[in-house]
């Protein structure tokens, strides 16, 4: 028979580290994403997301005024 700290066992160790779930992302998309760093599409939506926002200040300023 086995005794209560047999079938127990030692306590679980932590690992560190990322949690499960995204195992099966990792290496998709390779070529997809070195396009995307490729073109500048990030800085070039981010130029995009800026101009909107300044255009979008001064139509409320001008509104204020």
């Amino acid at each position: 028979m086995k005794s209560v700290k047999e079938i127990i066992g030692s306590p679980a160790k932590k690992k560190g580290g990322r949690k499960g779930g995204g195992a099966k992302k990792i290496g998709r998309n390779l070529k997809k994403c070195a396009k995307y760093k490729g073109e500048g599409r990030r800085e070039k939506n981010k130029a995009k997301k800026q101009a909107k926002n300044a255009k979008r200040e001064a139509k409320k300023k001008s509104r204020r005024m």
